[in-house]
């Protein structure tokens, strides 16, 4: 096994990486954009002006 083949394996690990963390923060907005809105209806139901 030569280095060039580490060398790729090892890049192909941190583009995965890089695919899951972009993956988990467009999740997290999806969420965020989601969710916010419902809190914001709630806590306007509720009396609360917090946003």
């Amino acid at each position: 096994m030569g280095a060039g083949v580490a060398h790729e394996e090892k890049r192909a690990w941190i583009m995965a990486g890089d695919a899951a963390l972009a993956h988990a923060t467009h999740l997290a907005f999806a969420l965020s954009a989601v969710l916010g809105p419902v809190t914001q209806s709630a806590a306007r139901r509720r009396g609360l002006s917090a946003w």
